[in-house]
């Protein structure tokens, strides 16, 4: 056989195995059919679970603030997981509800709360869930770009109705795609590479449609501005295990430097936040304050994106710290002393459930009626948990956090429990358990089966699960 032969049928191959590949993606998204069965779960030893070796904590530079209770932790999820998951809707599987968004449709589903409870169920190793979630995840994902669609009506019928914008979020398809590698953590070596390889398509799904020629994180995958940005969508805890599971450390680093950046620029005199650390929900690539878009709703009234520290901002202060406790970054860690030294200097009584960014109580949030939520004072004491000099507020608002009455509410409901993990040090970066386990990095990870497919088929490019094309 010469080698012109060989090559031909090579192709042929190639062509049978992709055609196959995009007509059985082809029947999941035209019949609901779900991605491929996982196999049963083994006793095999594992570096994660939970509670999780708890020698560092989180990590080396964030030992734990308060003395944690793994009983009461997971109370807490089996408390979150009765209020929040159904299967109503949810194609045979399972979701997770938003009961508060009465503005859309209360207990429709996001891509948000999919994500959140993906984590949640990777940490408190909850197969099923995290399989379930996984699974309604894909159901309804974009089929152009691979990535969930924000919002599912509650009966399961359709996606973003009546909408202005539809598609992704940033932030929720970069959640989901940290928790398929905590998933691989956990339980990779029950089932080979699955999680690995889901872990690492996310990831490139999110290089394609969630990062822009500039490196900037754009909003979502539909998203057709990208001057205009939301700076808590920037998770800079999880670039160098993106990085490390697609293969591609180099640009993960530039996305991480690029956005960095930016972060940097948006703390400035103008805003009036050099002191109080607040960052605008939304802002330019230039770092000014600067709303993103102006929303009709059906009756009339008129929305423009927020541009004070409210509920998206709010989580800036966690992931900051998440960051400077994982990566031990000097940067991040002084940015986190600051916003953590204005929270620690009011008092958790005294935390309103919004911020003009030089530290002034927005309007709304004084007066009859205002709410003090929990996100604002909890983000706040996880920045203050990796300082000693904090930590009577701390201790006082991880009372607070225990004493809340949230159930209803997803998102304060969420925000709650990861607090309290990681006030409690109950939030480690798994990777690195895997990593001290192994004696070795995670660097040498196995390349992903699409990825060798890629090296003899680049014009097809076919995305495994949903059969969307990636190039």
């Amino acid at each position: 056989m010469t080698v012109g032969v060989r090559l031909q049928l090579l192709v042929v191959v190639v062509l049978l195995l992709a055609a196959g590949s995009f007509t059985a993606a082809a029947l999941f998204h035209a019949r609901g059919i779900e991605p491929e069965a996982l196999p049963p779960p083994t006793d095999a030893a594992v570096a994660g679970r939970f509670p999780f070796p708890a020698a560092d904590a989180n990590g080396p530079d964030c030992p734990a603030a308060v003395a944690g209770d793994p009983a009461r932790l997971h109370a807490a999820w089996e408390s979150w997981k009765a209020h929040l998951v159904t299967r109503q809707g949810a194609g045979g599987r399972r979701r997770v509800m938003a009961p508060e968004y009465t503005w859309l449709r209360p207990n429709a589903s996001l891509s948000h709360t999919t994500a959140y409870g993906m984590l949640l169920a990777a940490y408190f190793d909850d197969r099923a869930l995290f399989d379930d979630l996984y699974a309604y995840a894909r159901r309804w994902a974009n089929k152009r770009s691979g990535l969930m669609h924000w919002y599912i009506d509650p009966e399961g019928r359709g996606y973003c109705p009546d909408m202005v914008y539809c598609g992704s979020s940033s932030d929720a398809d970069q959640d989901m795609a940290y928790a398929l590698i905590l998933a691989d953590v956990q339980w990779g070596e029950q089932v080979g590479d699955f999680y690995r390889q889901a872990a690492a398509r996310q990831i490139e799904r999110i290089r394609r449609h969630d990062i822009d020629e500039t490196l900037v994180i754009r909003p979502g995958d539909s998203w057709g501005r990208t001057d205009s940005l939301s700076v808590s969508h920037f998770k800079p805890a999880y670039y160098r295990r993106f990085g490390e599971y697609s293969g591609d450390p180099t640009f993960w680093n530039q996305v991480l430097a690029r956005n960095w950046e930016i972060f940097q620029a948006t703390l400035n005199a103008d805003n009036g936040n050099l002191e109080t650390g607040l960052m605008p929900t939304w802002s330019l690539t230039d770092g000014r304050a600067a709303p993103a878009y102006t929303t009709t709703l059906a009756d009339g009234t008129v929305v423009e994106a927020p541009t004070h520290y409210e509920f998206g901002a709010a989580r800036v202060p966690f992931q900051m710290a998440q960051y400077a406790c994982w990566r031990g970054d000097p940067a991040a860690r002084a940015y986190v002393e600051r916003v953590a030294g204005f929270f620690a200097r009011l008092g958790v009584p005294n935390i309103v459930s919004g911020y003009l960014l030089d530290g002034t109580p927005h309007p709304k949030t004084t007066g009859e009626g205002a709410y003090h939520a929990t996100l604002f004072y909890g983000t706040a004491a996880a920045a203050a948990s990796l300082f000693p000099q904090y930590a009577e507020f701390v201790r006082d608002a991880h009372a607070a956090l225990l004493a809340a009455d949230v159930a209803q509410s997803y998102y304060e409901s969420t925000w709650r429990l990861l607090n309290l993990m990681f006030i409690e040090g109950a939030m480690p970066d798994l990777v690195s358990l895997l990593e001290a386990r192994r004696g070795g990095t995670a660097a040498g990870l196995p390349e992903p089966a699409w990825a060798r497919l890629d090296r003899y088929a680049p014009v097809l490019r076919l995305d495994g699960l949903s059969g969307a094309p990636r190039g």
